[in-house]
């Protein structure tokens, strides 16, 4: 079960320029937000592979965040890996009529997909599975 999610609001749209990423912190989140074709997305700045700063990176051609400590790829739609059997948290986006670009968060649970398992959820705390 997730816990209540709110929208929250993290930068205007004509801060971030198409395929670079944007560090944001809010409420102790730290996140990478990059512009694809025009639309904004919001992906855990962490990569799990060695710790790198995903907002420092940049978007390639097929959608995908580019680490840039060694070039690990992730979605930014599923924030599946290409490289590795570990996945990053998205969260969804939105572009509001005035430009600005709000994320819902949840305090509670984490849900994130990896490759060729379908969604996995965790506790953010302790990072211990779900029961059920």
């Amino acid at each position: 079960m997730m816990g209540p999610m709110r929208w929250v609001s993290l930068c205007r749209l004509d801060e971030l320029v198409e395929g670079k990423g944007k560090y944001v912190e809010i409420d102790g989140f730290q996140l990478a937000v990059f512009l694809h074709q025009a639309k904004p997305y919001v992906i855990d700045n962490y990569c799990p592979h060695a710790g790198g700063n995903l907002a420092a990176g940049h978007v390639d051609g097929t959608g995908c965040a580019v680490c840039p400590l060694h070039d690990w790829l992730f979605d930014v739609k599923t924030g599946s890996s290409l490289n590795g059997n570990c996945g990053i948290k998205t969260y969804t986006a939105s572009l509001e009529p005035d430009g600005t670009v709000t994320v819902e968060v949840d305090d509670g649970e984490e849900t994130m997909a990896m490759p060729n398992t379908g969604p996995m959820t965790a506790d953010i705390a302790t990072g211990t599975p779900s029961p059920g």
